[in-house]
């Protein structure tokens, strides 16, 4: 019973993280025509570290084995620097207000 919860439980994280990135881009043609750069930022950066979550959730989904080396890089340096893009397009988007 266990197995078989924690495998609706990832594919359920896996389509909830894909579903995200898709809905997250919904607002950006109307950003992009208004020139809000801010909530452009957002949107953008958010879209990433949903990316990034479907991904990983993929890459590792029944193991911990290291079969790409370099996506462990490029996946660390997009979190750190996701959440620091996320608060930087937050206070362009104060300032604009």
């Amino acid at each position: 019973m266990l197995v078989s919860t924690w495998s609706i439980l990832q594919n359920l994280t896996i389509s909830l993280s894909f579903l995200s990135f898709t809905l997250v881009l919904v607002p950006l043609p109307f950003m992009l025509q208004g020139w809000n750069v801010g909530g452009i930022l957002y949107v953008v950066w958010s879209a990433i570290l949903c990316l990034n979550q479907f991904i990983n959730m993929v890459v590792w989904r029944n193991d911990a084995i290291n079969r790409s080396p370099v996506w462990c890089d490029i996946s660390i340096r997009l979190s750190y620097i996701g959440s620091l893009g996320i608060i930087s397009a937050g206070m362009v988007l104060a300032r604009r207000i």
